[in-house]
Order: structure tokens, then sequence, then C-alpha cells
């Protein structure tokens, strides 16, 4: 036995000290985390138009895009940031195969979207979050099952992941955001070839006289007067005298 005063008795109680003090502290550490746990898995849910895969926020943090499947259709549920609270405002319709994997391509307003078998679908973000936006879709080979997509953080490169393809595999896409030009910018090239075309149509359209002018011009040049009295066919309009 150690007497009251020897060295061993000391250490031997210095180790229960720091036991009782160890002990209370791991209690304290999992009284809080009890608690941070408590507070982490009480989440807000929202029902969706079908079986969720995967979801996004939108860089603004206003919108949370869902992609679901329904069941023998697929899309992506809409929903918009109201207060504390999340609505669903529209539902983008994506085709037949199962919605899988979304992302939104670095440094653009495109998204995609691994689109089962028939491989991966682009869209523009702004038309989606009405639901009205034109799906163009890239596929990835007969039966690939693409499901999740990954992106370089410079947007040169999307990788999807495809389940089936030559037993799985993964496909690298370079410059996905040129794939399918955005929305806009269809249009406007859309418009350029319109206005092309008709000016062609109406310069190989245009009656000449015999000095080799537009016979619009010789005749119509003078005054608007002079136009009406012209047939209408050969002149311009009255507010345009001079071809340009």
């Amino acid at each position: 036995m150690f007497s009251q005063n020897s060295p061993q008795r000391g250490s031997a109680e210095k180790d229960r000290r720091r036991y009782r003090e160890g002990m209370r502290v791991a209690a304290f550490v999992l009284i809080m985390s009890m608690q941070i746990s408590a507070q982490v898995l009480d989440p807000k849910t929202y029902s969706t138009t079908g079986k969720p895969t995967e979801a996004m926020a939108t860089p603004d943090g206003q919108y949370v895009l869902v992609t679901v499947d329904t069941g023998g259709s697929s899309g992506i549920d809409v929903f918009h940031l109201e207060g504390d609270k999340l609505k669903r405002t529209a539902f983008q319709a994506l085709g037949n195969d199962g919605a899988q994997g979304i992302l939104l391509l670095p440094g653009t307003r495109t998204l995609a979207v691994g689109l089962s078998n028939q491989g991966v679908a682009f869209l523009p973000l702004d038309e989606a979050l009405t639901g009205k936006a034109k799906v163009n879709v890239l596929p990835q080979g007969d039966r690939s099952g693409t499901g999740y997509l990954a992106a370089t953080p410079d947007g040169q490169f999307l990788f999807a992941a495809n389940e089936y393809g030559d037993g799985g595999n993964t496909s690298v896409i370079p410059k996905p955001s040129g794939i399918f030009p955005p929305l806009a910018q269809r249009r406007a090239s859309r418009f350029r070839r319109m206005a092309r075309d008709s000016l062609r149509s109406a310069k190989s359209s245009r009656p000449t006289s015999a000095t080799g002018f537009p016979a619009a011009t010789t005749r119509c040049f003078a005054t608007t007067a002079a136009c009406r009295a012209s047939p209408v066919e050969a002149c311009p309009p009255a507010r345009s005298l001079r071809w340009t």
C-alpha cells in the first residue's frame, strides 16, 4: 500500500482527475454534436412531380432545378425561392427517357442533362425556368444510359458517365457550349440569313433601264409625286426613294 504522501499515490490521484475531466469534456462534446445533428437533420421537404434524381441551384440562388422521372417521361421541376420557402413554378419536359444528372456549364447560361439512352440534352437556362426551352440532344451511342455529368471549371470540357455504352464508359465532349448556340444567337443568325436572302431577291427582281441602272431609280428619283404617277411595282416606297 502507498503511504498517504507517497509519490505513487499523488500520481494516481492526478490520473483520476485527468480521467474525470476527460469524461466531462467527452460528454459535453457528445451533447453538443447531438444538438447540432438534430438541427441539421430537420429539413423542409417539397413534393416533386416524379421521382427526383438530382438537384442544382442557379448561380443567383433564386431557383432550384430538380430532374425527375414521372414514369414514361421525364423533365425538370423548377422551384423558385420565396422568402424561406420553395414554390414550384414550372416544369420543363425532356422527353421519354429518364432525366439523370444536371449542371450549368461554367461561364454560360446553358444547362446540360444526362438523358439516359438519348444522350446529353442541352437547353438554355432562361427558357427552362419558364418550362419553354427547346431541347437539343447530343447522342452518346446506342443505349448509352447517360447519367451524371461533370465539367471543367473553364467550361471547355464536359464529361458524361454512360452506364451501358460498351459495358460502361465516360465520354468527353469538348467545348460543349458551342455545340448548340444560345437561343438569342440562333435567332440573330436566322434573321441575318433572312435579311440576306431578301436583299438578294430584291436585287435580282429589280427591272433595269437601258442605262443599266434599276428602272425604279431613274423613274422615281425626283419626287414622291413622280413615284405615285408611276407603276407601283417599279417604285420603291415613298419614304425610301434611293436604292441602298
